[in-house]
């Protein structure tokens, strides 16, 4: 399954630039975004809202949790104030290269559920992409189909 947006938050540059390239190689994503920290990754957020990109789109933020330490709570809080994002086509997962045990934990106090051992993880990030979007798009069919037989129902009489 491919999505529209991935953004990569990692402050280690070349690692991240390897990440969008074996990304895009993939075919995983039509737009493949790396940010260096949590601020960056928020600006980068705000700027796929400005030019279209989020509304009804599929957001995909790999978290770097090796180098993104306290900036996480911040990030995270702020994440969750996006008025404009759909939290149904949004979901963080967390890169754990050699992560602490409590900085996992703290994660998941957080909210963040879904974890990889690296963003070029291909199979890993296919794995949860279909597990947490799959599901959703008939879901969303079968309450468009619900409400066109309301509208049809509705307007026989």
């Amino acid at each position: 399954m491919k999505v529209q947006n991935i953004l990569i938050v990692d402050q280690n540059n070349l690692r991240s630039a390897s990440s969008v390239s074996s990304l895009g190689k993939a075919g995983i994503a039509e737009n493949i975004k790396a940010a260096v920290n949590g601020d960056h990754a928020l600006l980068c957020i705000d700027h796929l809202e400005l030019y279209g990109r989020i509304k009804g789109n599929k957001l995909i933020i790999l978290i770097n949790l090796d180098y993104f330490g306290a900036n996480l709570n911040h990030f995270l809080d702020s994440f969750k104030n996006k008025r404009y994002l759909n939290r149904e086509n949004s979901i963080i997962i967390a890169i754990k290269n050699s992560s602490s045990v409590e900085e996992v934990e703290k994660a998941r106090l957080k909210g963040i559920t879904e974890f990889i051992s690296s963003a070029e993880s291909i199979i890993d990030l296919n794995e949860i992409i279909a597990r947490v979007f799959a599901a959703k798009p008939r879901e969303n069919e079968k309450a468009k189909a619900g409400k066109k037989l309301v509208n049809q129902t509705m307007s026989m009489n």
